[in-house]
């Protein structure tokens, strides 16, 4: 076919380019992510996509905030959107046991399984984790709005956001890896932390510490996506029934591994989740930062 003859391409422009790198890792994993692949797709030369990002790493960040347009936010309560800063005072020292606890029914799915020290069968699919029982922030929110007042439901929506966050990751565990050293800056990647702010202010949380613990509460998120693609990728589960073996046979010079052992590996991952962004949660609402 003579150039005359072949269709037009399509005009050249970031979100063309970051819509087929979003296609090629789900397709073929973000490793085969490439500029020079991605402007084999694309039909130009490597020198037109550095037009529009200037390293592989900026590539990395523009997926990110692609994916996460796809993350529901939730809406701040009307009576506190225009709210002005949370008083310097920290709230209670302690959430309450139906606060602390993850939600008991609903409709997404967080589940998975916890067994011999690793994460099992927690893959997030069609914004649903796989597998196991129920646990919905969305339906504890909704039910706690219908009875109760203003406020109450920030907790359980800031905890929903972030398993949300840390799902979509789950899914792509060489982008977690990657965003782990990456300081993304798009849109969504903003919209996200103004999100998690605002129910954190919702809440009372004071602003400063609002602010370091969104970065707190991101990290765990990314963190544990990031291992669990790492463990799975490299075959790590005998490690892991070692590790097992070892609480459970541990001697009396290690008592209170011999005390604790029945709970170690007790809770499905997605819970274990869950109260870990609540115990953040907590601290970060009552440890002050430093003055």
């Amino acid at each position: 076919m003579s150039r005359r003859e072949r269709p037009a391409k399509p005009p050249l422009s970031r979100e063309n380019a970051v819509a087929v790198a979003l296609q090629l890792m789900r397709d073929e994993g973000l490793e085969r992510v490439t500029v020079r692949r991605l402007a084999a797709e694309l039909d130009t030369g490597p020198a037109s996509i550095y037009v529009y990002v200037k390293n592989v790493a900026e590539l990395h960040a523009a997926i990110l905030d692609e994916l996460l347009g796809e993350l529901e936010m939730p809406v701040p309560h009307p009576l506190l959107a225009a709210a002005p800063p949370a008083a310097a005072a920290p709230p209670a020292a302690a959430a309450s046991p139906a606060a602390a606890a993850p939600p008991a029914a609903g409709g997404q799915r967080l589940d998975g399984h916890w067994s011999d020290g690793q994460w099992s069968d927690g893959q997030w699919s069609d914004g649903q984790w796989s597998d196991g029982g129920r646990r919905d922030g969305e339906a504890a929110g909704q039910q706690r709005r219908s009875g109760g007042h203003v406020g109450e439901r920030w907790r359980e929506d800031l905890v929903a956001l972030l398993m949300a966050y840390t799902g979509l990751l789950l899914d792509h565990p060489s982008l977690a890896r990657s965003v782990l050293t990456l300081r993304p800056s798009g849109p969504h990647y903003l919209r996200l932390i103004d999100t998690m702010l605002s129910l954190l202010r919702e809440g009372g949380v004071p602003p400063g510490q609002a602010a370091w613990g969104v970065n707190v509460l991101l990290q765990l998120g990314t963190a544990t996506a990031a291992e669990h693609g790492t463990r799975d990728q490299s075959g790590a589960g005998e490690d892991h029934e070692q590790f097992a073996a070892a609480m459970r046979e541990a001697g009396p010079n290690y008592p209170d591994i011999r005390r604790t052992r029945d709970s170690l590996f007790t809770g499905s991952g997605p819970e274990r989740m869950w109260w870990s962004f609540e115990a953040l949660i907590t601290g970060i609402a009552t440890v002050p930062t430093p003055t």
